[in-house]
């Protein structure tokens, strides 16, 4: 698999966990982009993700979100504006799996906007299906799509670059 492949498989898979959890994208990213440097961000218009202190401020706004989401009163991820958040951190985590390759952040942006736009549908649709189909509470089906966010964030993070 080449480079181009690879990054652009990482923004797929970063820009599906945005439509999951849209704080998580980002959490994760800059986690691994502060500690490991991967995705490697410096002198990117992204390198912000890479601060010192943005895994702690992303990993407590995903933190609220994965909380929110159990919530009864929580509107449904296709509202209009929750589609265009999700898209926009998809983009934003997209543009930052191809940031390290000249002129390709584009590509990994588009990307990752278009993975989650079908993974904040997909899964909706899913959690909407599994909770009926199987009779389990929405929190329970809610905390299995959270471990799907998180592990997918983690894999698409360690594909070889």
């Amino acid at each position: 698999m080449t480079t181009t492949q690879a990054n652009l498989l990482r923004a797929l898979g970063m820009g599906a966990v945005a439509g999951m959890r849209s704080m998580t994208a980002p959490a994760i990213l800059s986690y691994h982009a502060e500690k490991y440097h991967n995705p490697p961000l410096r002198n990117t218009p992204l390198e912000p993700l890479a601060s010192e202190n943005a895994p702690a401020l992303l990993g407590m706004a995903a933190a609220g979100e994965l909380l929110m989401d159990k919530m009864p009163f929580t509107p449904a991820r296709t509202m209009l504006p929750s589609v265009i958040f999700r898209a926009l951190s998809g983009a934003v985590a997209g543009a930052a799996c191809t940031a390290s390759e000249d002129g390709f952040e584009r590509s990994g942006a588009v990307a990752g906007a278009l993975a989650a736009l079908a993974a904040t549908y997909g899964m909706y649709h899913l959690r909407k299906n599994a909770g009926e189909a199987t009779g389990l509470p929405d929190s329970v089906i809610a905390l299995l799509e959270d471990a799907l966010a998180v592990g997918t964030g983690i894999a698409a993070l360690r594909l070889s670059r």
